[in-house]
């Protein structure tokens, strides 16, 4: 009997958000804003890796 394979997880699966740097002149709601992008772009790669998570555990039967 040939066990299924569990599927390829995305590209990013797992992958880090790079951090904005504090730089000497770099103005502060610059910077803000920087954070507040690389936050929400960690959130989506985190929902992104939830459902593919979710999807595996409904394909495979996981409680």
């Amino acid at each position: 009997m040939e066990r299924e394979r569990l599927p390829e997880p995305p590209a990013n699966f797992g992958a880090g958000v790079a951090l904005p740097v504090a730089t000497a002149g770099k103005r502060l709601d610059v910077f803000a804003l920087e954070n507040r992008a690389a936050a929400e772009e960690a959130n989506r790669r985190l929902a992104g890796d939830a459902a593919f998570y979710g999807d595996v555990r409904r394909d495979f039967g996981a409680r």
